[in-house]
């Protein structure tokens, strides 16, 4: 009886050791499956890490050389870019890169609303706006279409040829007054206007103050008369201080300098405190330092 009790419980703990090895084999192979598929996804997730990394490089690159390229020698429309000739240009298609991605770039118009504000629709398009769009697509390890894109604006601000960027009339000249001098000490000479710009401007209204009861009753420029007393331009008559001359409108092309001479007063105009404001045709003005002219 006792032999077979101690048979029976020897055949008891062998199954229950050989079931405690089937459960720690079933339970370590479950983390085997778990450590594998940890694997799997940690490579795969290291793998699309690094190629978005790449994508977001080559993306930054199409930026950068489309940025270099002159503003005049972009073209609305999608291509690829191409370095030749020691510098980055535009040619129709896409690229595929050496890794497999494929890379693309659109450069498009900009519209712009009365206050010269971006819109997506309904404004002006804006001759001194673009924007520039640079996209790099890949297929990933799971099948999967990716694509990253980067995009900017270039503003044409060195020669503006709409009204947002523009510069105005009375910025683009300079004014001398440090040679004025009165003549026969009547007439007020030695006075320079220069178009440091890129486009002619047109000066419409003068305005001279002083600091006396003297009158005004003719202006030069470049030894064409351009206002006086009888005509032409207006008011008619001699004119105190700081009246408004509506004079023959005169235009000074780019680096043009035109001297204001022979502007006769009255009388003597010694020792006088003196300014000179110009108004062009675009409603802009521009105010000198006041200066005395020397007798």
């Amino acid at each position: 009886m006792a032999g077979r009790f101690g048979n029976k419980l020897k055949k008891d703990q062998k199954g229950s050791m050989i079931l405690e090895v089937l459960i720690a084999t079933g339970i370590a192979a479950m983390f085997l499956v778990a450590l594998t598929s940890l694997a799997v996804q940690s490579a795969r997730t290291v793998s699309v890490t690094s190629q978005r990394g790449e994508a977001q490089y080559a993306v930054y690159e199409g930026v950068s050389a489309l940025r270099t390229i002159a503003f005049d020698d972009l073209a609305v429309g999608a291509g690829q870019i191409a370095f030749a000739a020691g510098s980055w240009g535009v040619e129709p298609g896409t690229e595929t890169l050496a890794n497999g991605m494929t890379r693309d770039i659109t450069v498009s118009e900009v519209e712009r609303d009365g206050a010269c504000i971006i819109v997506a629709s309904g404004g002006t398009v804006d001759p001194d706006s673009l924007l520039l769009l640079s996209n790099v697509g890949w297929t990933d390890l799971g099948g999967h279409s990716r694509s990253v894109s980067n995009m900017v604006h270039r503003t044409r601000f060195d020669n503006p040829q709409g009204d947002c960027f523009g510069v105005d009339e009375a910025g683009m000249v300079s004014v001398d007054v440090s040679s004025g001098e009165f003549v026969g000490s009547k007439q007020l000479r030695r006075v320079y206007i220069e178009n440091t710009g890129t486009t002619a401007v047109t000066i419409d209204l003068v305005t001279l103050t002083w600091d006396n009861d003297r009158t005004l009753g003719q202006i030069f420029m470049n030894k064409t008369k351009v206002w006086s007393d009888a005509g032409p331009g207006s008011p008619s008559g001699n004119q105190p201080s700081g009246v408004d001359i509506d004079i023959v409108d005169t235009v000074i092309n780019p680096s043009e300098t035109f001297e204001m001479h022979k502007m006769q007063f009255s009388q003597d105009m010694d020792d006088v405190t003196m300014t000179v404001t110009l108004t062009f045709g675009d409603g802009s003005t521009y105010v000198s330092d006041e200066f005395e002219p020397e007798d």
